[in-house]
């Protein structure tokens, strides 16, 4: 994800930005709340954002890890916070 906010263009987007109101002006001329935030929302989630916005947690990890492997995954997972949090975790309902 980093790597994807380091590459954008911010003044292309804010371009882009100032486009889509013009481009827009009956959904925010009547100075509506909810469309006006709406058509922010598609715009950074559709446009601005979009090579993350729509990722899931499997996409996220499959990044960090650098595989899609759901077995090297989980065994990642596993070791490197699984482990940590079960060491630092009390017992409530002993067995």
């Amino acid at each position: 994800m980093n790597s994807a906010i380091k590459a954008l263009n911010f003044d292309k987007m804010f371009g882009s930005f100032l486009n889509m109101f013009f481009d827009n002006t009956d959904k925010w001329i009547d100075e509506n709340e909810n469309k006006i935030s709406k058509l922010i929302a598609d715009f950074f989630i559709g446009t601005a954002f979009e090579g993350f916005a729509n990722k899931n947690i499997t996409d996220f990890l499959a990044d960090k890890y650098g595989t899609t492997n759901t077995t090297v995954l989980s065994n990642n997972i596993y070791n490197d916070y699984i482990t940590d949090l079960a060491s630092k975790s009390q017992v409530l309902f002993p067995v």
